[in-house]
Order: structure tokens, then C-alpha cells, then sequence
């Protein structure tokens, strides 16, 4: 293949690269190719190639300490990018339901996607334009996805228990022109339709496909039967093929910022695809090659409307032939079910996963036997947390952190899955080079604190329709700023401290404080509020608002709290109120949180 060059996202350094360190570790790396001109490159990695450099830090910038990935070929879209090795494994199981048994092989899979691409296209949907899909974790999903995407559509991934309110916010944003979702969600839908009508004095239209187990009466009339788009009545052999480019938008996810409602991340195909690429070393790839006598198998627990479960759990798993096994709603006892039941080899989780696996009773080694990594994410866990799991049951075991953000696709930092290296977020991942800021905008030093900065080709193209908003986050070097601190040791590895984004990490779900403070603030007796996070034991944290009160006595904390969660997701919604004289602020009308929180701490 001419043309083809190895990225140089940061080439001023690249003549810096040292020589491999010797390592005990030794793997032959081929990335294959097929005559679609899917792949890469047809390039084959020595023995010492892979082997992670020492020297990685230039100038106050950390490299990764691998070689960088090709450059992606331009015919290489998301979708064929999942199926390029499905022949090497049709029959094996590729995701399973796991509370109903509800399962599909990749072969069978594969055609179901590409019924449901067929039948989008006979109903004229376009490439360019936005598909929601509003469900939770499950078979139907991973086909809508994937078959979305292979019709060119852009796939914007919604929580299944978002409110009307919220609902609206997402849909009126990106357009979309349909919405795959659950039958207990159409009165969310309609009402969010309404709001949109009222807000926007707009007869705001949207399609409605719902997935049901039922092909009969119980859709109700306009509303399309999901089951009908898969069905044997759809041949998929009159899809016909989109003219699409690896820089086309393909995934639409929402990412909560700290000035308002949460943004739309534009994804490309170039980005998603070199993210999961990015991943494949022999000390981060986690997953084991899949044969005839081996398939990993991955709890689906983490939410596919979120990045991480949808790039890294859902698509890269497929990529690699791995089984997933979903659950449609967080159960231990499900949770556990799986563990042992299917004999799960890799778990991707989230601290209070970790805090469930280190303190819960009815957990046994029975349950563990068959795990060999836990990849953790999405918010900070303590390294005594991290032990507890790990002294609880095996030495073998190994705990890996790694560090991403919606707008890189997702992951930029990861651990070596041959070391127990739990105590940080790891080193940056292929053609990935990251800095740290320091306040006065300066370059800062080993173990010197400032924000996360991260270059590579994961990064987002850009917030939707919100050009100034992408400008404050992407510098002329094309580094993204995080919003995150954080520092890095000596040997480049890195270690997030806090978050400047203040977002409250609940569950692992992101709760932007601006977002619950103009919500209070539409309530008819409230003047002003704050919201900080506070600890807590289940969850990491709750939200928790300090409000201004048109009159004392004006409203209670208890109406403050239904208020609030009648129009947000359970997981946002706020533990207590406290009333407050004045919210804190700078000249420029910023809120102070750090006061906020002394004057928590000093009421204790």
C-alpha cells in the first residue's frame, strides 16, 4: 500500500526516541490486513519493538513508550473495522444477555446488524444524520449500533433513565431523526418532545423504533417495531454500500461540562479506530488472541452510553472475538451470577465496583476463579482499595488504572497489564504524548502539579455546533486540555489528582455542578445556589447544594429535593440542601467551591 507513513504526532521529538530497554517480555505482533484494505498496514513488529522504551519524557513532554500506530487507511470506517477477522471465529458466542439468555454468535450478529442497516436505508434515513439509541445494556444495542453505522449514521448514545428534561436537551441539540428505545420510555420521549415544542416553539418530529420482545399489538400505532427491522423480511443483500471517511463523525456521545448542559463529543471513525489500535501492545491489550480453544469473556456491566463501556468494553471487544455478556440494569447478584456462571477472564469496572469486590460478603473465590485483570476507570480509587480486592483473593490477579476522557475516544493513559502498576494511571498509549500546565501556563516538571494535556489521534474533532467551546479546550498544538490535575514521576507514569472540571464523579457517572445549579435556580423561590460534591461510601460522592432563598423560610429542603429529582437521573440527584446568606464567587462571577467546602467542613 503506497502512501502510508507512521504517524509523527509530536516529530520534533521522534529523532529524541531511545533504543528498547531489554525486557524479559517478548511477543511477535503482526497487524493483519484484508484484501478490503481495511487494516492498517501489513507490518510486522520485532521482538524488541514492543518492548516499552525507558527514556520517554522530552522537554517536560511525556511519549509513550511504544512505537506509534500506522496511519489508518481511509477506507477504514468503525464498522468494517469491527468485522474485519469475524470470519476467523463465526460460531463463537458474541454477546449474551445476561439475565434473559438472550445470545447471538458473530455470524448471526453480523447479519442482524446488517438487516437493521438495510432497513434504515429502506426508510430513508441518510448517512450524516443522527440516530439515538436510548437503551439499556444488551444484544440490541450492539445492532443497533453497529448497523446505524454501516448505514453512515451517527450513533448518539443516551441513558436510558434520563428525564424528559434532559432528553430534550440532548435531542434538540443534535437533530436527531430517530430514536431507538424501550416501550417504559416513550412517556419521557413524548414529554421531552413537548418541552422541546415549548422551549423552541418548534413542532419538533422524531421516529420512534421500539425494542420489544413482542412482534404484535403492544407497539403502539406509529411507532416502529425494532423486530420487524431484523426480521427474516429484510434481506440484507440489498444494502447498498455508503461512500463514508475514517473523518466522518460516527459516534455522538455527550460529555457534561462545568458551564451548563452537557456537549455533544464529535468522534471519527479515525478517531475510535485509533484509539482501539492504540491499545494493541502486548503489555496493554488485555485481551488474549481468540481460537478455537480460547475466548475471553467480558461482564458487559459498565454502561454502553457511556465511552468507556462503548468503545472499550463493547466495540473493541468485538474486534478481538471476545464474549460479552451484558446486564440491562447493575445487580450484584446478577454481577456475581456472571463472574462465576461464564467464567469472566477480564473485568473493566469502576471504583465502587472495586469497593463492592473488596468488601462484599457474598463474594467468593468461586466467583474470581476464572479473572485475570480488572481495568479500572472513570474516576479515582485509592490504592487501599485496589489491595483489598487483591489480598482478598489471588496474588495472580492483576489491577490496571487507566485514564481517559470522553473527548479522546476514550482512553490516553493506561498500566502494563504484565505489572501490578495500580498505584497510578499509567503511561500514555501509542502516538499519544501528554503535558501537564501549570497555572502561569508554563510546562511543568516531574512531580510538579497542572492540568492534564493530551495529544493523539483519539482526540474529538470537536464539540457539536460549539466552535468557541472547542477552541478553549484544543491549543495551536493541538494538545487537549482535560481540565484534570495531575503530575507524572519520573518514569513518565501519571498520577490525577483532582478534578478542575469539579465535576462530582457519582458511581462513575460525571454530575456537572452548573448543570443542578441552573436547575435550582428555575425553581421560583431560589435566588442563587452552589453545588459541591461531598463523600460517600457508596457511591464516592453525592451532590450537595448551598442555596439563596428569596426570604427565609422561603422553601423547604425537602421540596428543594423533590424539585430536583423529578427532573434529573437518580444518580444526580442532590443528598441535602443547606441555606446560605450568598454563594461565594470571583469578580468574574465564578463560583468558589473551595469556600463552599470550608464552610462544610468548619459546620462539622
Amino acid at each position: 500500500m503506497k502512501g502510508v507513513h507512521i504517524l509523527k504526532f509530536c516529530s520534533q521529538y521522534q529523532r529524541l526516541r531511545e533504543v528498547f530497554a531489554s525486557s524479559s517480555f517478548r511477543c511477535n505482533h503482526l497487524i493483519r490486513h484484508l484484501s478490503s484494505g481495511c487494516q492498517i498496514i501489513n507490518q510486522k513488529y520485532s521482538s524488541n519493538e514492543f518492548q516499552p522504551k525507558e527514556r520517554i519524557i522530552f522537554d517536560g513532554i511525556v511519549h509513550s513508550p511504544f512505537p506509534d500506530i500506522a496511519e489508518i487507511n481511509p477506507e477504514c470506517t468503525l464498522d468494517k473495522f469491527v468485522w474485519e477477522h469475524v470470519d476467523s471465529w463465526p460460531n463463537h458466542v458474541a454477546i449474551e444477555c445476561g439475565t434473559t439468555g438472550q445470545k447471538y454468535t458473530y455470524s448471526e450478529l453480523r447479519t442482524l446488524s446488517k438487516k437493521f442497516a438495510t432497513a434504515l436505508q429502506k426508510r430513508g434515513y441518510r448517512p450524516g444524520q443522527v440516530l439515538s439509541v436510548m437503551l439499556p445494556n444488551s444484544p440490541d444495542f450492539i445492532i443497533v449500533l453497529l448497523g446505524a453505522i454501516e448505514a453512515g449514521m451517527i450513533v448518539s448514545s443516551v441513558n436510558p433513565i434520563y428525564t424528559a428534561y434532559e432528553l430534550s436537551h440532548q435531542l434538540h441539540d443534535n437533530g436527531a431523526v430517530v430514536i431507538v428505545t424501550q416501550l417504559n420510555s416513550l412517556t419521557t420521549l413524548n414529554a421531552a418532545k413537548e418541552l422541546i415544542k415549548t422551549k423552541h416553539k418548534t413542532d419538533y418530529k422524531i421516529d420512534t423504533i421500539v425494542s420489544s420482545t413482542n412482534v404484535t399489538s403492544s407497539i403502539p400505532s406509529g411507532v416502529i417495531n425494532f423486530k420487524e427491522m431484523i426480521s427474516n423480511q429484510i434481506d440484507h443483500s440489498e444494502f447498498r454500500p455508503t461512500n463514508r471517511s475514517v473523518d466522518d463523525v460516527v459516534i455522538l456521545p455527550y460529555s457534561s461540562g462545568t458551564t451548563g448542559l452537557s456537549k455533544g463529543v464529535q468522534l471519527t471513525h479515525r478517531n475510535c479506530v485509533s484509539n482501539i489500535t492504540q491499545l494493541d501492545t502486548p503489555m496493554t491489550s488485555h485481551i488474549y488472541p481468540t481460537t478455537n480453544s480460547h475466548q475471553d469473556v467480558v461482564p458487559g456491566i459498565l454502561p454502553f452510553f457511556h465511552i468507556f463501556g462503548l468503545v472499550v468494553i463493547a466495540v473493541r471487544g468485538l474486534r478481538h472475538g471476545v464474549k460479552l455478556v451484558t446486564l440491562p440494569k447493575f445487580e450484584v447478584a446478577s454481577f456475581f451470577s456472571i463472574l462465576k456462571d461464564h467464567r469472566a477472564t477480564i473485568l473493566y469496572g469502576v471504583p465502587p465496583i472495586m469497593i463492592l469486590l473488596g468488601n462484599h460478603s457474598a463474594l467468593t473465590a468461586e466467583h474470581m476463579a476464572s479473572l485475570r485483570l480488572i481495568l479500572t476507570g472513570a474516576g479515582p480509587i485509592s490504592t487501599t482499595d485496589i489491595e483489598k480486592v487483591l489480598n482478598r483473593f489471588k496474588s495472580n490477579l492483576v489491577v490496571n488504572q487507566a485514564y481517559g476522557l470522553t473527548e479522546t475516544s476514550p482512553v490516553a493513559l493506561i498500566g502494563f497489564q504484565n505489572q501490578n502498576e495500580y498505584h497510578s494511571v499509567g503511561k500514555p498509549i501509542r502516538s499519544t504524548c501528554v503535558k501537564v500546565i501549570k497555572p502561569d501556563g508554563s510546562i511543568a516538571a516531574s512531580k510538579e502539579q497542572g492540568e492534564i494535556c493530551i495529544k493523539g489521534p483519539q482526540v474529538m474533532l470537536g464539540y457539536l455546533n460549539k466552535p468557541e467551546a472547542t477552541k478553549q479546550v484544543i491549543d495551536e498544538d493541538q494538545f487537549f486540555h482535560s481540565g484534570d490535575l495531575g503530575y507524572y514521576d519520573d518514569n513518565g507514569r501519571f498520577y490525577i489528582c483532582d478534578r478542575l472540571k469539579e465535576l462530582i464523579k457519582v458511581k462513575g457517572f460525571q454530575v456537572p455542578p452548573a448543570e443542578l445549579e441552573a436547575l435550582l435556580r428555575t425553581h421560583e423561590k431560589v435566588i442563587n445556589a452552589g453545588v459541591i460534591g461531598i463523600p460517600d461510601d457508596k457511591t464516592g460522592e453525592k451532590p450537595m447544594a448551598f442555596v439563596v432563598t428569596r426570604g427565609k423560610n422561603a422553601v423547604s429542603e425537602r421540596e428543594l429535593l423533590e424539585f430536583v429529582s423529578t427532573r434529573v437521573a437518580p444518580y444526580k440527584q442532590l443528598a441535602k440542601v443547606e441555606f446560605v446568606d450568598e454563594i461565594p464567587s470571583n469578580p468574574s462571577g465564578k463560583i468558589l467551591r473551595r469556600l463552599l467546602r470550608d464552610k462544610l467542613n468548619s459546620s462539622k
